[in-house]
């Protein structure tokens, strides 16, 4: 019986759309798509399934030239005959939304009837999961009804992979019931939530370790070649050469022993404070936050400078 009456509703849409032809001839009389719209309509009449898809094409020939509202109507009504509910509602509500169309305007009583009788044919859906928060999505929007037939419903929810599934609504339920169980994501844990991600991990302290590894570096070398260059200072002011023309070694080489007086102890001086400086850049690149937890994250022995006290520190993980 319940199958009975939804071929009545979809021959009612049918013969509505016979009527509205009628009513609005005089007001569509002129335009070049009348004979088309006559002859999907004509089709639609016989109520078989091969003329309402070749309705459907007329019509929809119609739209896509026209943009006409009533043609968008009358291939919804073809939609009808052929059991698209999900299709057609979306249809006659892009009709009705045009406000200011005059075909529309004159017949908007009667389409929003022959759109009340099309959401008939929806069920509310109530959907079991394991998932909290969990909702159903058809062609990415979400929905809480479903028309009758075959749907193809994708289930979400946070913390939990996607689940396509084909739901089907016969006419005689009441409901649309769907339960589905939602596997979680990796990484994820209970209740359906994100981990939050790692906190990523700060370079600064390898930068500056760095920096301090290269620049004490240089500043070793460059004491070093002050060392040297005041040594050589020093070798020529005690040498022979200095008491030479009969004159003193001061008269001689003074600028030789106020080289070597100068280079010397500065060039000792950036050589302290060079290897100071890399051994501090070498601290900050090993105490590195993200360096240390992933070193404690691997098994193994692990040695770094002691704080302190002089030496090393050595930990083990097996």
């Amino acid at each position: 019986m319940r199958r009975e009456r939804s071929g009545r509703s979809a021959a009612s849409l049918a013969l509505g759309a016979v009527v509205l032809a009628l009513a609005t001839q005089a007001a569509a009389q002129g335009t070049p798509s009348d004979a088309e719209h006559e002859r999907g309509l004509r089709l639609l009449a016989t109520q078989r399934p091969e003329a309402a898809e070749e309705a459907l094409r007329i019509f929809q020939g119609i739209y896509a030239r026209t943009h006409e509202p009533r043609a968008l109507w009358r291939a919804a009504l073809a939609e009808s005959e052929l059991r698209r509910w999900g299709s057609v509602e979306a249809h006659m509500r892009e009709v009705l939304a045009q406000t200011s169309d005059p075909w529309v305007s004159a017949q908007r009583a009667g389409l929003e009837s022959d759109l009340a009788r099309v959401q008939r044919h929806f069920r509310a859906l109530e959907l079991v999961c394991n998932a909290p928060g969990a909702r159903a999505f058809v062609n990415d929007q979400p929905v809480t009804r479903v028309p009758e037939g075959d749907t193809r419903v994708t289930v979400r929810a946070e913390g939990y992979q996607p689940q396509e599934t084909t739901l089907t609504v016969r006419e005689t339920d009441s409901a649309a019931r769907l339960e589905v169980t939602l596997t979680a994501s990796t990484g994820s844990s209970g209740g359906g939530m994100h981990q939050p991600p790692p906190p990523p991990r700060g370079n600064l302290g390898g930068t500056l370790g760095w920096v301090g590894v290269v620049g004490g570096g240089s500043l070793v070398v460059g004491g070093a070649v002050m060392m040297v260059l005041g040594e050589l200072a020093a070798q020529r002011w005690n040498g022979d050469d200095c008491l030479r023309d009969s004159r003193d070694r001061e008269t001689n080489c003074g600028s030789e022993r106020s080289t070597a007086e100068a280079l010397r102890p500065a060039g000792a001086a950036v050589l302290v404070a060079g290897g100071l400086l890399a051994a501090g850049g070498v601290l900050l690149w090993l105490l590195e936050p993200g360096r240390v937890t992933e070193a404690r994250a691997r098994p193994g022995l692990r040695c770094g400078p002691s704080l302190g006290v002089p030496g090393a520190l050595c930990e083990g993980s097996f």
